[in-house]
């Protein structure tokens, strides 16, 4: 959506802002520490505002100063007329259930990544389901329900131990897209990232705690895309990945990747962007 919104400021047709937004969802430490470091983030764009008084805890009416409003967000219960997922959707059945959203069938336009997905929104069916990482970890009081441990203390120490292993880099958000450019390879849980990371051409291996998750959170286009994947449950089969795949070279998934990435992925790459600014143009302006 950033080089959507580049192409827009060299339009004279449009007067475009970027409005930053609070995760509402999540305890207020965490959505003001969010709304600081996207700040600073997008400090280098013009025309950024702030949607929330931090001082008045209140939020900035901007409803009469936009014609047209996209979020990339839609975990959250919003309005707004079109959409660009900020990630790669329609692999977990997760996504199903924010297809299915009110919000959803009010939009004006939804730009996905292929006609699957497209097909997905159509059907709308809503299947329940929750993502895990720090945040949870800390609302469900994980570690002192299961070792009675302070849950913050284990993180802060998880990460400070991470920080000092010299071959690695400790990446918390941001723009990821340089990070897959430069990496070899992916090991990683991500439902959005299987599909994401085949724009690379490079090997990936998913972390899988066993084959019945597949069943159960992943929908068909998202089972399909694991096909060129490589499976990962354990240690060993990590350190097998590396040693064999990324190090030996014995990527034997490599052509199948490909070909399914450019039929199926790789939907108007690399023109998506003016695929979306055209529609627009056209829709608005007889452009």
């Amino acid at each position: 959506m950033k080089i959507l919104y580049r192409k827009m400021l060299e339009e004279p047709a449009f007067e475009v802002s970027i409005v930053v937004i609070p995760d509402i969802a999540r305890e207020e430490k965490n959505m003001f520490y969010q709304m600081e470091k996207t700040s600073k983030s997008l400090s280098s764009y013009p025309n950024v505002l702030q949607s929330y008084n931090v001082e008045q805890k209140i939020f900035m009416d901007f409803s009469d100063k936009f014609d047209m409003v996209c979020f990339a967000n839609p975990y959250a219960t919003m309005t707004y007329t079109f959409h660009i997922p900020y990630g790669f959707t329609g692999n977990l059945k997760y996504d199903l259930s924010i297809f299915s959203s009110l919000e959803y069938s009010l939009l004006w336009r939804v730009y996905v990544e292929n006609l699957s997905n497209k097909s997905l929104i159509k059907e709308y069916q809503a299947i329940d389901a929750e993502n895990l990482l720090f945040l949870t970890l800390l609302r469900h009081k994980i570690y002192e329900t299961l070792k009675g441990e302070d849950t913050q203390a284990f993180i802060d120490n998880y990460l400070s131990k991470i920080e000092k292993i010299p071959n690695i880099t400790y990446q918390e958000g941001g723009d990821y897209f340089e990070t897959f450019a430069t990496s070899d390879a992916l090991i990683h849980d991500c439902g959005s990232f299987i599909a994401e990371y085949l724009y690379t051409d490079k090997p990936e291996a998913f972390i899988l705690q066993s084959q019945e998750v597949i069943s159960r959170e992943f929908t068909a286009l998202g089972t399909e895309v694991l096909k060129h994947c490589y499976l990962v449950s354990t240690s060993q089969e990590i350190l097998a990945f590396i040693d064999s795949v990324v190090i030996g070279g014995q990527d034997t998934k490599k052509q199948s990747r490909l070909d399914f990435a450019n039929k199926a992925i790789r939907i108007n790459y690399p023109q998506a962007t003016d695929y979306c600014l055209n529609d627009i143009k056209r829709s608005l302006l007889g452009a």
